[in-house]
């Protein structure tokens, strides 16, 4: 598994106007591959492309709605038609959104299940089996969070869609060996990072919008919590990509950046196996 190839390969990224994953077209390109920069802010896209100073044969950039199937399926055509393969496919766009779980409304759960985990599901229903039909291979990387290993409150609906994304890639990961595949799969789990992800309502389109917003107290004091964490998070964009990259080229599954985690990591297990109640950690979330 996992053969593919950086230089003179294609790189697809998902969220890749700001944050994470510009940082990954960044490291892409300095690579030597070519990539398709996807998001659902245009402006933001020309915008990271100006700051990227690269020319225009090496760069495609699209305006997708990941959380919708058909948009996806054109993405996937429109990519294979023009450059033939994917080596990379990074699926990292992904929203947060700080509640107390009984506060979140239909739309907030359509949102942010759209965005991080029915993108993927899509990403991996339209490329995939032309990745899997490609000789050089390929590999694919899943952007989960600690918070897809561990939980904290004011999170529910963000950290179900995580776990639900470290299910998915393992059991692609698995699948895959089965079937004696060349494609490698990553699951990046950081803690907090110094995103916008505080920002996403912006991108947030009319079908996802709520009825009613509601602004409780420990909502509010979740949200601030959430700002002071990524405020001083020592962790840059810069250095999750980097620390991904490195981790594709070893063909690594698992891509724990914050390696203090941990033990609130094997505490959760211990917690499982022991059958005790959740123990609330403070934690640190991407």
């Amino acid at each position: 598994m996992g053969t593919f190839r950086f230089a003179g390969g294609v790189a697809v990224v998902t969220g890749a106007a700001s944050g994470i994953g510009f940082e990954f077209s960044r490291l892409a390109f300095l690579h030597g591959m070519k990539v398709v920069m996807v998001d659902v802010d245009a402006l933001g896209l020309d915008q990271a492309v100006d700051v990227l100073k690269v020319p225009a044969s090496e760069v495609l950039t699209v305006q997708v709605d990941v959380s919708q199937d058909d948009e996806m399926e054109r993405l996937a055509l429109s990519v294979f038609e023009r450059f033939g393969c994917v080596s990379v496919l990074i699926n990292n766009a992904g929203v947060c959104l700080n509640k107390s779980v009984w506060e979140h409304t239909q739309q907030d759960w359509q949102w942010i299940f759209g965005v991080n985990v029915f993108a993927i599901s899509n990403a991996l229903r339209h490329f995939l089996p032309k990745m899997l039909n490609q000789k050089e291979g390929g590999h694919i990387l899943n952007t989960a969070s600690v918070a897809g290993l561990v939980n904290t409150p004011g999170l529910s609906a963000y950290s179900a869609s995580k776990h639900a994304v470290v299910s998915m890639s393992e059991t692609l990961y698995l699948e895959l060996k089965e079937s004696r595949s060349q494609l490698g799969v990553s699951v990046l789990c950081p803690a907090w990072v110094q995103t916008n992800i505080q920002n996403a309502q912006k991108n947030r389109l009319p079908r996802y919008q709520n009825p009613s917003e509601i602004s409780s107290e420990s909502s509010m004091r979740y949200e601030a919590q959430m700002n002071q964490a990524i405020t001083h998070a020592k962790l840059s964009a810069g250095d999750i990509a980097l620390c991904a990259f490195d981790a594709i080229d070893r063909n690594d599954f698992y891509i724990l950046p914050h390696r203090k985690i941990n033990p609130i990591i094997e505490r959760r297990m211990q917690d499982i196996l022991m059958q005790r109640n959740p123990f609330i950690d403070g934690g640190s979330k991407q």
